[in-house]
């Protein structure tokens, strides 16, 4: 695959790709002339190129052919009853993936040769057995483009809210940045253990997703918004009476995870808000 280097003379363009969704916001920022990465380079500085060439590759990248990737799949069985699985990917046709190079597809760029040879049935020689012992596997802090993208599965925000999500959960406290790490603080933690023992569907994904459901029904004109505030009411009286019978466990909870972190912490949270 060519990475770094792209010709639009050599390679043939289509009509652009049409996504599925549209939060009726600003329209895509694309690029309207071209302008060298030296130039900008030496103008605004180097992050100021890589954003402008992320844009020209979004761009073009638009008006590319799909990426064909086969995946092969070899389950096997010893004599014992031991399940093995194995898995590698062949890139069939590169499409956008020459020109949008920030998708990593991990990939042989060739069939090898076991995977040609392997029919269903087949019966092949165990060689060696290598036994590894693994140390429990430690979670890594979720980064900011990772939660973006899981909010954008789960139907949490738009491309226009993402950004105001996570800076609100920031400014209350509930993570902090660290990099482009996003870390739960204890007083977070305690919150979210809290709800999820006394009324787990306040943080059900389901829920923010849901609230998302509404507004995009009211603008496609599926409900008015007289419908949808009462559809709405109805449904979260009923979760908003169950948290209301365990508001004391709540709150003791919740302190708990405060004194934790301390009232250094809040003390602040409390100025970086009145600046």
């Amino acid at each position: 695959m060519r990475r770094n280097r792209f010709i639009p003379g050599d390679y043939e363009l289509q009509n652009p790709c049409q996504g599925k969704r549209d939060d009726h916001a600003h329209p895509p920022i694309h690029p309207k002339k071209w302008i060298s990465f030296s130039k900008i380079k030496r103008k605004l500085g180097a992050n100021a190129a890589k954003l402008y060439e992320l844009i020209c590759r979004h761009f073009v990248a638009n008006f590319s052919s799909d990426a064909i990737l086969k995946e092969f799949v070899i389950k096997a069985r010893d004599n014992e009853g031991n399940k093995y699985v194995a898995k590698t990917t062949i890139i069939e046709k590169e499409g956008f993936l020459r020109i949008y190079r920030y998708e990593r597809v991990k990939s042989i760029r060739e069939k090898k040769a076991l995977i040609g040879r392997i029919k269903i049935a087949s019966k092949l020689p165990i060689l060696r057995y290598e036994i590894i012992e693994e140390k429990p596997r430690i979670i890594p802090p979720i980064t900011e483009s990772e939660l973006i993208k899981l909010m954008d599965k789960l139907g949490i925000g738009t491309d226009a809210t993402f950004a105001e999500h996570i800076r609100k959960i920031i400014e209350r406290g509930y993570v902090t940045r660290h990099g482009n790490k996003l870390i739960p603080t204890p007083y977070g933690i305690a919150i979210i253990k809290a709800l999820e023992e006394l009324v787990p569907e306040i943080v059900n994904p389901k829920i923010r997703a849901k609230i998302e459901a509404y507004f995009k029904a009211v603008e496609e004109g599926k409900m008015t918004r007289k419908e949808a505030v009462r559809d709405a009411i109805q449904k979260f009286t009923v979760i908003y009476n169950s948290f209301k019978t365990s508001i004391g466990s709540f709150i003791d909870r919740v302190v708990s995870g405060m004194k934790t972190m301390g009232l250094d912490f809040f003390r602040k949270l409390k100025r970086r808000k009145s600046r």
